[in-house]
């Protein structure tokens, strides 16, 4: 719905490209920049879409999918906690046992624990604590 100063001036809500917006509560005197505010909501929508969908690709919750079985990360403990740090994960402990580096890290609020081989550096298991 347009934005109707003599309807309601002080809420407005517009839908843009799918995207719900309600404009913040405004005093009587403000119409011209809540008018501002529906303009650039309007005349920017395919931008501001665009930003939205770049924001969730790019998000940690897209990263957390990012460490997966077969993944190569390092033959040492301080070559995986750098892999895992630089995609954002927290590491809480890395450990070597039986030939497996072993890492917990936290990944958007979840606990994760991944093995990684020794030798090859490959990510032989992955789990959701």
């Amino acid at each position: 719905m347009p934005y109707n100063p003599q309807l309601n001036p002080s809420r407005f809500d517009l839908s843009v490209y799918g995207f719900g917006v309600t404009l913040p509560q405004m005093s009587e005197t403000q119409p011209k920049e809540k008018l501002k505010m529906m303009n650039i909501l309007k005349n920017n929508g395919p931008a501001l879409t665009g930003v939205c969908v770049a924001m969730l690709l790019l998000s940690p919750v897209a990263a957390s999918a990012a460490v997966s079985k077969g993944d190569v990360l390092g033959t040492t403990e301080q070559a995986v906690r750098a892999a895992l740090e630089q995609k954002g994960y927290t590491v809480q402990e890395i450990e070597i046992e039986d030939g497996v580096i072993e890492a917990e890290f936290i990944a958007q609020g979840s606990e994760m624990e991944i093995e990684v081989d020794k030798t090859t550096g490959q990510v032989l298991e992955v789990e959701d604590d």
